[in-house]
């Protein structure tokens, strides 16, 4: 009788920095080439507020530059984001990204200009996971998005550009799942039990990123 194999689960448990900082920056470019940017990402003792000691300062409620970009969380957000206060920053760190809590994955911006068109870039993108950019209109509409490579891919540069009509607050959510690629590196799987007659597990060993991987396996 033939034998179907059949994929049950798929687990990667946890994100793991290995207590290491990943920082990205975007910037602002606007028509007359004034230029503004913000810095994000993780940092291990970090907290979801505002750390002086990391150099983020809360500018909620200073009236917006004539190209004004920020991060920003509030306490009703698109996709069910809710944190708990109002702040604008220029600086986000996070304790941690990708396999942990939405609001701590999740960065969001806005940007104000008074000449257009705007160009939204992203540059020295260090965080080891794939991203997201969405665009969002004032009714939480996804309106674009623009895919993020890892480091490990080639730069990549402008993710939108926006005019006098556009929406004014776009998101990035660095992925759970990173690059098969990372830093070039190969990674040890090891088949257990073998041989095996139904059931056997495909384990990916710990390394500095993945606390661990598995594939589990069920012959029919």
């Amino acid at each position: 009788m033939r034998k179907l194999l059949v994929l049950i689960l798929m687990i990667f448990v946890g994100y793991n920095s290995n207590s290491q900082s990943f920082y990205s920056t975007i910037v602002a470019v606007d028509a007359k080439g004034r230029t503004d940017s913000v810095s994000f990402g993780e940092v291990p003792g970090s907290t979801l507020g505002v750390d002086a000691s990391l150099g983020e300062i809360d500018i909620f409620g200073v009236p917006y530059d004539s190209l004004d970009l920020r991060i920003i969380q509030r306490n009703t957000m698109c996709v069910g984001l809710n944190y708990p206060s109002n702040i604008d920053l220029k600086k986000d760190y996070r304790p941690a990204i990708g396999a942990t809590w939405v609001e701590y994955s999740n960065f969001s911006f806005s940007i104000s200009a008074d000449t257009y068109p705007v160009y939204i870039r992203v540059i020295n993108y260090q965080i080891e996971l794939f991203a997201t950019a969405f665009l969002y209109d004032n009714a939480c509409i996804q309106s674009q998005d623009t895919f993020i490579c890892d480091w490990s891919c080639p730069t990549i540069d402008t993710l939108f550009i926006l005019n006098s009509s556009s929406p004014s607050t776009f998101r990035i959510y660095p992925e759970v799942i990173t690059s098969i690629n990372e830093a070039h590196h190969s990674y040890d799987l090891t088949l257990y039990p073998n041989p095996a007659t139904d059931n056997f597990l495909l384990n990916q060993s710990q390394h500095k990123y993945w606390q661990q991987g598995f594939l589990i396996f069920v012959v029919i």
